[in-house]
């Protein structure tokens, strides 16, 4: 009975997608190097994967938190309401921190 409990668990371990992955950031002023509250920040997996976009916001100290990810490529968008501010293709990468630095625009 042993052995089929551990042959049933190791089929549902490899049947289950790679979760493990993260991605922690922080968005900063590029002068100032001063986080960036409020923004909403999306990480959108291939579309091949089936998986759900990750979206978040960034807090009082421009850090954002994205965990439960597939290890894998992603697209890294951030926003300010509807203004699309920073675009990249990112690794999930529990041992990086992503920092984004933006740049105030002058009129």
């Amino acid at each position: 009975m042993k052995q089929l409990f551990f042959l049933i668990l190791s089929i549902l371990m490899t049947a289950l997608p790679a979760l493990g992955a993260e991605f922690n950031g922080r968005v900063v002023e590029e002068t100032s190097r001063e986080g960036i509250s409020d923004l909403t920040v999306r990480l959108i997996p291939p579309k091949a994967t089936n998986q759900p976009e990750k979206v978040t916001t960034t807090n009082d100290r421009g850090e954002f938190h994205i965990p439960s990810l597939e290890k894998g490529r992603y697209l890294l968008e951030v926003y300010q309401g509807t203004t699309l501010l920073y675009r990249e293709v990112v690794e999930a990468d529990p041992e990086r921190i992503k920092e984004i630095k933006l740049s105030r625009k002058t009129r």
